[in-house]
């Protein structure tokens, strides 16, 4: 995992003349000004897979997201393209296909897609309800709970990208209760995803006595407690405490 924090001039990635089977996955792009793809630029022909990606706060004349240029084809999924200061979220100069698919193009400045129309599935435009962007905290807001670097933590909302991305994708990585499909954006699929919309507490196991007859049973969802609190023991592959 790692954050890409531009603050000055030119693309936070440029993509050119790298092998086909580049992969580029578990990034934050932000805070860059460039001409063209201010958080990432793609070049002669390269068509990278991007997946798993925040690409926010970035700033270009046409590209503020992602920028692609002869014929570059990249396969997009699982990623948060957001509040591109100036350009698109995604800008296709040349001839290429990009590919788009269960990925969140919201609020960037000269609109989301440039010179094309995304035909892939799953994609949507809403707020990724970021819990603190200006900060560099673009861990996703839940009423499940959300990791904020020391512990875990309920929002008062729920992010539309918790749950999102491809369901053919990996979640495992993410800790108990995970909805059983992978969120969006960098934290995706990993153990600081934010988590599901609450849900009821588990029973805890009881017995009921009615004259001869009694009914036991046992503890359900004790192990689906979220990591910190008090539902079951403490879950394996939550972050530290």
């Amino acid at each position: 995992m790692c954050e890409v924090n531009g603050g000055a001039s030119g693309s936070c990635l440029g993509m050119d003349n790298v092998p086909a089977s580049a992969r580029v996955e578990g990034f934050t792009f932000t805070n860059e000004n460039a001409t063209d793809g201010g958080g990432i630029h793609c070049s002669s022909a390269f068509s990278p897979t991007i997946t798993g990606n925040t690409i926010s706060g970035n700033t270009a004349i046409s590209g503020g997201g992602i920028y692609c240029f002869d014929n570059s084809s990249p396969a997009i999924s699982n990623t948060i393209v957001a509040f591109s200061g100036g350009g698109e979220g995604i800008y296709d100069a040349g001839t290429g296909t990009p590919m788009v698919t269960y990925c969140d193009f919201h609020g960037n400045a000269d609109g989301n897609y440039g010179n094309f129309t995304p035909t892939g599935s799953g994609n949507i435009s809403q707020d990724p309800l970021f819990a603190d962007a200006a900060n560099g905290d673009f861990h996703l807001e839940s009423t499940g709970g959300r990791y904020d670097g020391t512990q875990w933590v309920r929002d008062n909302v729920q992010s539309p990208c918790v749950d999102a991305g491809n369901p053919a994708s990996s979640y495992g990585a993410e800790a108990l209760p995970n909805g059983g499909r992978v969120n969006m954006g960098r934290w995706g699929n990993t153990n600081q995803a934010s988590m599901p919309a609450t849900r009821a507490p588990p029973l805890v196991p009881g017995r009921l006595v009615h004259g001869d007859m009694a009914m036991e049973w046992l503890e359900v969802g004790g192990r689906e407690g979220r990591c910190g609190e008090e539902y079951g023991e403490a879950i394996a592959g939550c972050p530290a405490m």
